[in-house]
C-alpha cells in the first residue's frame, strides 16, 4: 500500500501532463520544468496509499450519500443483542474522524457493561481507534481480547517511518483540539503537535502561475450557502452537485468563475469528505458537530497517540474474524482454526468492510441495522508523499494546484512546515483517487511529479 520508489525528475518534455503520464517513460535526469524558475530534483523516495484496495479498510472514512441520513449512524450505534458496533461510521456528532472513533468505542464499552455481566469475556474485533478505546475502557470490568486482521494496530491510523521520520499515511491531524479526547491522549503520550494554518496557502493554475484564490473561495462559500438553503426547501434529497450547479446558474457565474468555483469545491469539500459532490447528500453532507479550536498537525507519530489505549491489552494480530454468531444472551467469534465464545462482541470494522460481508454475521443484521449499513457511503482520500533532499517550494503550509484534470493532485501539504522535513504530500479524493489507484506505482509517482513540475516556483 505504501511503496518506496523513485519518481522522475522534471523534464522539458512539452507533451508531459497528468493525463498521459501512463505513456510517459520516466527519466532520472534532473532538469528544469517547463515554466519553472527553479530546478526540481528527483525525490529520494515516494510513498503511495491505496485505501480503496486495502482489504481491511476498502476506503478512508464514511460519508452520507443521497438516501442516507444521521439516523443511519444512530441505528448502528444501538446494540443488536450482545453485538455492539463501533467506529467513526457510528458517530453522529463526530463522523469520519479518529476522535469520533474513540468516542464510539467508549460508548460501546458503556453499552457492553449494561449487557454483559462483570467478569465476562468480551471480544473486540479490530485494533483501530474504536477497538482500542472500547477495550481500554472495558478491561477494568471484563476479560477483554482484541483480535486484529492486520499485523499492526491502528487501523486507518498508519504512521510510516521508512523515510527516517514519521509520515502519516492515514489520519494526520487532530480536528478541533478543544475538548477532543485525542488532545489528552497526545499529551499523555508526549506526542508533538503543531497548530495548523489552513489559510497559509498558495494557489497555482494549470499554467503553473500563482494567483489569488480568494475571489473563488468567496464565491464558493456563497454557492454552498445557497445550496444549503435550496436543499432545505426540497421534499426529496438530491446530490450536492445538483444544488451547487443550480446555485451557480442562478448566480449567473461566468464560465471562468464557474470553473474557479468547481476547482475550489475539490479542495474545500471533496477532499474534506473524501467523496465527489455527485455522491454527497445535498441534505446531510455537512454533518457533525466539530470541536472548537484550530486543528493540530501530529508531528511525533499519530500511532503514538493510540499507544496509551493499547498498553496492557491482550491484542492478537494477524487474526481476522471470519464470522460472528450473536444473540440476546451471548456471542462467539470464529477465527482461523478456533471459535471463541464471549458474553459480548464489539465489532469495529469499517462500514465498507461490513458491507462486503466481513466478518459474516449469523444471524444477519435485521432492520434498522441492515438498511443503515447498506445506505452509508465510504470515501477515499489517498496520499502521494514525495521526499526530497532539500526544499525548493514556497514556504506555505499548503500548495494548491488547479491542473487540467480538475481534482488531480489538487492540494499538497508541506511537511517542512509541519514536521521540519523536506517532503510534500499530495492528496487525491473520491473518484479521482479511485482512478489513480487503477494505475501502477510508477505512474502515480510520475503523475504527481508531472503536476509538481508545472508549478512556477520562485
Amino acid at each position: 500500500m505504501a511503496t518506496p520508489l523513485l519518481a522522475a525528475a522534471c523534464t522539458s518534455d512539452p507533451d508531459r501532463s497528468t493525463s498521459d503520464v501512463g505513456a510517459h517513460t520516466p527519466t532520472t535526469t534532473p532538469g528544469t520544468a517547463r515554466g519553472t524558475t527553479v530546478d526540481i530534483p528527483d525525490p529520494g523516495a515516494t510513498l503511495i496509499t491505496r485505501w480503496a484496495q486495502d482489504p481491511w479498510a476498502l476506503g478512508s472514512y464514511s460519508y452520507l450519500p443521497v438516501g442516507s441520513s444521521p439516523d443511519d449512524r444512530r441505528a448502528l450505534a444501538r446494540p443488536a443483542g450482545r453485538l455492539v458496533l463501533a467506529g467513526e461510521a457510528t458517530s453522529v456528532d463526530h463522523p469520519s474522524t479518529v476522535h469520533g472513533a474513540v468516542l464510539s468505542g467508549r460508548r460501546a464499552a458503556e453499552q457492553v457493561r449494561g449487557l454483559a455481566p462483570a467478569g465476562g469475556t468480551v471480544i473486540v474485533i479490530g485494533a483501530g481507534a474504536a477497538g482500542l478505546a472500547a477495550a481500554a475502557d472495558l478491561r477494568a470490568t471484563h476479560a477483554v481480547t482484541v483480535v486484529e486482521a492486520r499485523d499492526r494496530t491502528g487501523g486507518r491510523v498508519w504512521t510510516d517511518r521508512s523515510l527516517g521520520y514519521p509520515v502519516e499515511l492515514g489520519a494526520g491531524w487532530i480536528h478541533g483540539p478543544d475538548g477532543n479526547p485525542l488532545t489528552d491522549l497526545a499529551r499523555q503520550a508526549g506526542v508533538a503537535t503543531v497548530t495548523m494554518d489552513w489559510d497559509d496557502a498558495v494557489s497555482y493554475g494549470a499554467d503553473g502561475a500563482a494567483f489569488d484564490v480568494t475571489p473563488a473561495e468567496t464565491r464558493t462559500r456563497d454557492v454552498l450557502t445557497d445550496a444549503a438553503t435550496r436543499g432545505e426547501e426540497l421534499d426529496a434529497d438530491v446530490p450536492l452537485a445538483d444544488l451547487a450547479s443550480r446555485a451557480m446558474d442562478d448566480m449567473k457565474l461566468s464560465g471562468r468563475e464557474r470553473e474557479a468555483v468547481d476547482r475550489t469545491l475539490v479542495t474545500e469539500v471533496e477532499q474534506e469528505f473524501a467523496a465527489d459532490l455527485s455522491q454527497l447528500s445535498g441534505w446531510w453532507w455537512d454533518e457533525g458537530r466539530p470541536f472548537g479550536g484550530t486543528d493540530l498537525a501530529v508531528t511525533g507519530g499519530y500511532d503514538r497517540i493510540l499507544a496509551p489505549l493499547a498498553d496492557g491489552l491482550d491484542i492478537r494480530l494477524g487474526a481476522p474474524a471470519r464470522s460472528v454468531l450473536w444473540s440476546d444472551s451471548g456471542a462467539a467469534v470464529v477465527l482461523d482454526g478456533a471459535t471463541v465464545e464471549a458474553a459480548a462482541v464489539v465489532l469495529t470494522v469499517p462500514i465498507s468492510v461490513l458491507q462486503a460481508g466481513t466478518p459474516a454475521l449469523d444471524p444477519v443484521l435485521p432492520e434498522p441495522w441492515a438498511g443503515a449499513v447498506g445506505r452509508l457511503g465510504m470515501g477515499v482520500l489517498d496520499k502521494v508523499v514525495l521526499a526530497f533532499d532539500r526544499v525548493f517550494w514556497d514556504d506555505s503550509w499548503l500548495l494548491q494546484w488547479r491542473g487540467p484534470e480538475g481534482g488531480d493532485f489538487a492540494e499538497w501539504l508541506n511537511l517542512d512546515r509541519t514536521a521540519g522535513h523536506p517532503a510534500l504530500v499530495a492528496f487525491n479524493a473520491g473518484s479521482t483517487a479511485r482512478r489513480w489507484e487503477a494505475r501502477t506505482d510508477d505512474e502515480v509517482a510520475a503523475g504527481a511529479m508531472a503536476a509538481l513540475c508545472t508549478i512556477r516556483f520562485t
